[in-house]
């Protein structure tokens, strides 16, 4: 009866041990699948945050050209329309016949702040 009862707790306590092996092997696989899964949720997340960012700058790119750059655009080509036609006036200066005593021609020769 004594070797019976050693091999009974012997069995006993590899059961417990074996099942305890056993399970946490369960639920180590358990874990890990888990683990993919919010890795997988995880890289979504980034793409649809970088999207978004994607988005966001393309709204702010959009709204410079049409605020920003649409009106200097108009500006500058009023600009060059301004200077050609000074360009044109001051080329006639030399054929004009006041050019001798004309003003414009004296105060653009005297300014000196232009260089």
């Amino acid at each position: 009866m004594g070797i019976q009862l050693i091999m009974e707790i012997a069995g006993m306590a590899t059961a417990v041990i074996g099942s305890g092996w056993i399970s946490s092997i369960v639920l180590r696989k358990k874990y890990l699948r888990e683990i993919d899964v919010l890795n997988t949720e995880i890289k979504k997340k980034d793409a649809e945050t970088d999207t978004a960012e994607i988005e966001n700058i393309e709204r702010i790119l959009k709204i410079q050209i049409e605020y920003i750059v649409e009106p200097l655009k108009k500006e500058i080509n009023g600009l060059r329309k301004t200077i050609n036609f000074l360009r044109l006036a001051l080329e006639k200066i030399g054929v004009c016949p006041h050019a001798a005593g004309c003003p414009v021609k004296h105060e653009l020769q005297n300014d000196k702040d232009c260089d």
